[in-house]
């Protein structure tokens, strides 16, 4: 075959190869311009719009709750919201927050019910407009943005169903708990000293079986650590505690702070009814912490 009609036949070859791809993006440029593929996109922008709402609700929930100063809030804002979307997350087994919810309306809380149906309201009024225009809407105009109206909006919802005052109850039995606590290490510590000191100028005790003796005396005989129950708080403080060496330049506040961040979700959590807290598995949940078995995120 001639040179000529080979490179002709290349030509030819690469034009049609031009023509395929601009027929197959014309195709895909029509098919996503239609309106099967727009009210599709909707119904999942839609989904989206309430998950993220709902997120937000939590986060403002959340934030209000936490018996922290407003500094440290204000500075740590994006990660709170984040912190409570994972718990959510760790909470479904990374379901949704629509679960988390649910769960709730199903234990008989009323608030979430009403927080529900008051989302999906807002949400379909967001996409009434772009329903009834759909036709004429690009795809992209379809995304849902959270601004401050709507914010605002959401702020409204989570009022009307007295999600202030959960948060403001919250907020107190965590602020008393960690100031149990608080109170409890200090004491221990103190009392630590006062026995090393006394130790130190006793000149009796100079074995092992007068060290038991004393210490049994004192009520502080040893305790195996494999039967000893700590407090839902105590645990959860215990693993924050364990957790600062794997964070630079973390200090005990530090881990106080993270151990009552967490300590707050897990009353939310309580608070509106998404898990079971009875004894027993509040037992299990504080020993889970104390081994290390739930955060397993080190936070800072």
């Amino acid at each position: 075959m001639p040179l000529m009609d080979i490179n002709n036949n290349k030509v030819i070859n690469f034009i049609d190869e031009v023509d395929k791809e601009k027929s197959s993006i014309q195709k895909q440029n029509a098919y996503m311009s239609s309106p099967i593929y727009k009210k599709g996109q909707m119904e999942t922008c839609k989904k989206q719009a309430k998950d993220e709402c709902l997120q937000y609700i939590f986060a403002d929930l959340y934030k209000n709750a936490l018996p922290l100063d407003d500094s440290y809030i204000n500075c740590n804002d994006e990660k709170l919201c984040n912190d409570m979307k994972d718990f959510i997350n760790r909470q479904t087994a990374n379901r949704c927050v629509d679960c988390y919810v649910r769960e709730g309306i199903k234990r008989g809380n009323t608030a979430l019910k009403q927080v529900m149906e008051a989302v999906d309201a807002f949400v379909e009024a967001c996409y009434r407009e772009k329903a009834e225009k759909l036709d004429k809407i690009d795809v992209k105009d379809l995304d849902f943005k959270l601004d401050e109206d709507k914010k605002k909006k959401l702020r409204e919802i989570s009022n009307d169903a007295s999600l202030k005052e959960v948060a403001n109850y919250v907020k107190k039995n965590v602020k008393a708990a960690a100031e149990y606590e608080k109170g409890k290490i200090i004491e221990k510590r103190e009392r630590a000293k006062e026995i090393q000191d006394e130790l130190e100028q006793n000149n009796e005790i100079a074995n092992e079986a007068a060290l038991e003796t004393y210490m049994s005396f004192h009520g502080l005989s040893p305790i195996e650590k494999t039967v000893y129950q700590p407090s839902l708080f105590e645990g959860v403080m215990i693993a924050a505690f364990d957790q600062i060496d794997m964070v630079a330049e973390s200090t005990e506040e530090d881990a106080f702070s993270n151990a009552i961040c967490e300590y707050t979700m897990l009353n939310i959590d309580k608070a509106l009814k998404i898990h079971d807290y009875k004894l027993e598995s509040v037992r299990k949940l504080a020993k889970d912490y104390a081994a290390g078995n739930i955060m397993t995120e080190a936070k800072n």
